[in-house]
């Protein structure tokens, strides 16, 4: 067992993980969209029709004799917050 965690961490920092998906929210140099972003713009739920990625992501919904369209872009990341049920609110950071 002990062999396989080394060359688990040969391969891999431990903190790998975690730098990549930071990296995966701070926009590229490609026309300035992170690979998150991308990747909620090319969502298509409830639709096969073709939409351009400036539009956002696209959610069809039909419920009950309604269409709802629910469109995703320019996501943003703030800071991590726990909000309470009585709607208090506070900084989720450790200790």
């Amino acid at each position: 067992m002990q062999e396989i965690i080394q060359s688990f961490f040969k391969e891999r920092s431990l903190v790998n993980h975690q730098l990549a998906s930071y990296d995966d929210c701070i926009p590229a140099g490609d026309n300035n969209l992170s690979r998150m972003e991308k990747i909620i713009r090319n969502i298509r739920v409830g639709t096969d029709e073709e939409i351009d990625d400036d539009d956002g992501g696209f959610i069809k919904l039909d419920v009950v004799d309604q269409d709802i369209t629910i469109r995703l872009k320019n996501i943003q990341l703030g800071e991590p917050t726990i909000r309470e049920a009585n709607g208090a609110e506070h900084p989720s950071t450790p200790m």
